[in-house]
């Protein structure tokens, strides 16, 4: 990603990356070539700024909502024991990690939030934003291949460089309090798009309530004229 500021040849160039990417054997060659770009331009002049992020969470981001719906229905599953750590970002954070790089020195920084929680905390968290119980996760430990191993392994990134670089905090310190925002989000979300439902059901309700009223009244009326009444 190409960040000018000066016109045009560009004086920064920011590389974007989920940090997941950089443990030990999963580490994509096209990542290592983009980085070592951001190297080269740092070293012609310029400003090369590499930016590895958590895992990424928002109120309207899918997989955050799948993750919001199976744990009201006490369904979360979780690859190995659940004690592994993740580091997370809210993606409001991550956008304004993404200002403050504007600013900041040549160099590789991680964009995560202050305290990772393992997945089991995650669920917890989660399960208390929503106030039902915590979920008891099936554990499950696949045979996966080597590209998706890391998904059971244990990270916990630090921000502190990125943090003293930049002043940048962010809002959400951990996916705890990250959790609460997206489920108060989603909540909201959803009272909005049931409203105009409701108002359309009761509407129908109160213009068929006539209607049938006169259909009794014209029924009764009939019956009576049969009886002599």
């Amino acid at each position: 990603m190409y960040c000018a500021r000066s016109g045009w040849p560009p004086k920064l160039l920011c590389q974007v990356f989920w940090c997941r990417a950089w443990r030990r054997s999963w580490v994509n060659e096209s990542t290592l070539a983009a980085e070592r770009q951001a190297a080269r331009f740092a070293e012609g002049g310029g400003r090369g700024v590499t930016l590895r992020y958590g895992l990424f969470y928002a109120p309207y981001a899918p997989s955050t909502i799948d993750s919001v719906r199976l744990a009201r229905r006490g369904l979360f599953p979780v690859l190995g024991s659940g004690a592994q750590f993740v580091s997370s970002i809210h993606v409001d954070d991550a956008a304004a990690a993404a200002v403050a790089a504007l600013d900041v020195g040549s160099g590789v920084y991680n964009v995560v939030d202050d305290e990772p929680l393992s997945r089991a905390g995650n669920i917890a968290a989660l399960a208390g934003a929503l106030g039902v119980p915590t979920p008891v996760p099936p554990s499950a430990t696949p045979d996966l291949p080597p590209h998706l191993s890391a998904m059971l392994r244990s990270q916990r990134v630090s921000n502190a460089r990125f943090k003293a670089a930049t002043g940048w905090r962010p809002r959400f310190p951990s996916a705890g309090e990250g959790w609460a925002h997206v489920v108060a989000e989603w909540s909201a979300r959803m009272t909005a798009v049931r409203a105009p439902r409701d108002h359309r059901h009761r509407s129908h309700r109160t213009a068929g309530a006539p209607r049938r009223l006169g259909s009794a009244r014209e029924a009764s009326r009939r019956a009576n004229r049969r009886s002599g009444a």
